[in-house]
């Protein structure tokens, strides 16, 4: 089978029988996630728009959201490979260093590629909104936009990587084990297998928040509540399924210098 190649029904599906085996330890380390999604969330919501600097205090939101997600998908990661929990010392000080340092490594490598699809997806809406107002004079905006498109569908087999380093594995390594198109695009294809039914239970509550006028504040504290726990539930079901997409993928390894600790 080529490296490039999972079964995205049965990662979804070994996701979801593992969420719901580990529903309270998945959950319990959740909350911290939630909370900074809901936070990040509702200052976009009330407050970034009085901002000047939109942008800064935008990716200034994303970071500090990301971060906490990274600390999440680790733990997860490393429960679903390692069978390692938080409530089990570690009584090696060796290991402890690196587990700590797999986890700085995990947690700074979802905040680089987070903070990169947050710009690109902000570049890619600024340049609609100039096409807008302009009827020409804009070739070079287009081409760069263009180039970021390829570049971002490029580099969806990065939407793993904090799972490799997570667990010491080498990204280079994986990303000649997983080359070509193929490996980017069979990794979308799984998120939205995976995000398809929270974003049906979402859609209304973001049609309530982006199109009602004068929305009450209660009513939109709710709404966003729900959002954020639905966002934080596909982030647990999201990360899981990668994890079972990336072991269908690299399999055992091969020798010393493979995957370390990844077991079947």
């Amino acid at each position: 089978m080529s490296h490039n190649s999972f079964d995205i029904i049965g990662a979804a599906t070994n996701a979801v029988r593992f969420v719901v085996a580990e529903r309270r330890y998945m959950f319990a380390a959740a909350v911290f996630p939630f909370a900074a999604t809901l936070a990040a969330n509702l200052l976009n919501f009330f407050f970034v728009k009085t901002q000047d600097n939109i942008l800064l205090f935008a990716v200034m939101l994303v970071l500090g959201e990301a971060a906490m997600d990274g600390w999440f998908m680790f733990l997860q990661t490393r429960l679903i490979l390692l069978g390692e929990r938080l409530e089990q010392p570690i009584p090696d000080p060796a290991t402890q260093r690196l587990r700590h340092n797999d986890m700085r490594a995990a947690v700074l490598t979802w905040m680089i590629f987070k903070l990169w699809l947050t710009v690109v997806a902000m570049y890619l809406i600024w340049v609609m909104q100039l096409t807008e107002r302009q009827d020409g004079g804009i070739g070079i905006y287009t081409m760069v936009a263009l180039f970021l498109t390829g570049a971002w569908i490029w580099s969806l087999r990065l939407s793993v990587a904090h799972i490799l380093v997570g667990v010491g594995y080498s990204v280079k390594k994986y990303l000649f084990r997983v080359n070509g198109l193929m490996g980017s695009l069979r990794l979308a294809g799984l998120a939205i297998v995976v995000s398809f039914p929270f974003q049906l239970v979402s859609m209304p509550l973001k049609e309530k928040l982006l199109l009602t006028q004068n929305i009450g504040t209660a009513e939109a504290v709710i709404a966003l509540t729900l959002l954020s726990a639905l966002n934080t539930a596909l982030l647990i079901f999201l990360n899981a399924a990668g994890v079972f997409a990336l072991k269908d993928m690299l399999g055992r390894p091969e020798k010393a210098g493979g995957i370390r600790k990844i077991q079947e």
